[in-house]
């Protein structure tokens, strides 16, 4: 499925007032062959702005959010030969996101109508915070480079309260239900499993069903 490629090649992306940096490990098992990639993750405070970045498998993603905590603006490069050339900036004006550069080596320029919901392009710094505030479910926009340069929504539902396991400490986590929305919600589920101290995710797990499958866990 089209919008599956992309999730999953999404997994796969001044003065600071305030840093933090985590690292997490994905195992990814495609055709039996089961590869792991680790990935380094910084969020850095700019007045009231947050700039999230991620560094993974030859790809960089970075982020800034609003006060609010939505993506308004996003940047992807990479360039070797499992992604491609990539050197791609999105930013959001209103109800409109508009996206230049280079996807897949291909010369990309467009705009994307969308409506009013948020546009949360890194789930796992972004989410967790949201769905701590007790909500029970919520609609997003997602930008995917992979296989086409598009725009979506998706749907994060909370699942309930469990103690996982993050790096030999035990921690009460926010399990998320996360799927596509309207009828393809009925084809395809991942989960987040989101701090309950700080909303960040700490585990993540991409159905058995999918190739490839891939599990993602925090180190640090």
């Amino acid at each position: 499925m089209k919008r599956t490629a992309v999730i999953a090649a999404f997994i796969l992306l001044t003065t600071s007032i305030y840093a933090e940096q985590y690292r997490y490990e994905y195992i990814y098992d495609l055709n039996g062959v089961t590869k792991s990639a680790q990935s380094t993750w910084n969020s850095v405070k700019e007045g009231g702005y947050t700039r999230i970045t991620s560094v993974s498998a030859g790809v960089t993603n970075t982020s800034k959010t609003g006060p609010d905590g939505w993506t308004v603006e996003w940047a992807m490069k990479s360039n070797d030969k499992i992604n491609g050339i990539n050197d791609i900036k999105a930013v959001r004006a209103g109800n409109r996101i508009y996206a230049h550069g280079i996807s897949m080596g291909k010369e990309i320029n467009k705009d994307f109508d969308i409506d009013d919901r948020p546009w949360c392009q890194h789930i796992d710094m972004q989410a967790g915070a949201y769905l701590n505030t007790g909500k029970e479910s919520f609609e997003f926009w997602l930008v995917g480079a992979k296989p086409e340069f598009e725009a979506f929504t998706m749907n994060l539902k909370n699942a309930g309260v469990e103690v996982v396991d993050v790096a030999g400490t035990t921690v009460e986590a926010i399990k998320a239900d996360w799927r596509m929305t309207g009828f393809l919600s009925a084809f395809w589920k991942a989960n987040y499993w989101f701090r309950k101290s700080d909303g960040v995710s700490v585990k993540f797990a991409m159905p058995a069903g999918d190739n490839p499958k891939v599990k993602g866990i925090l180190l640090k």
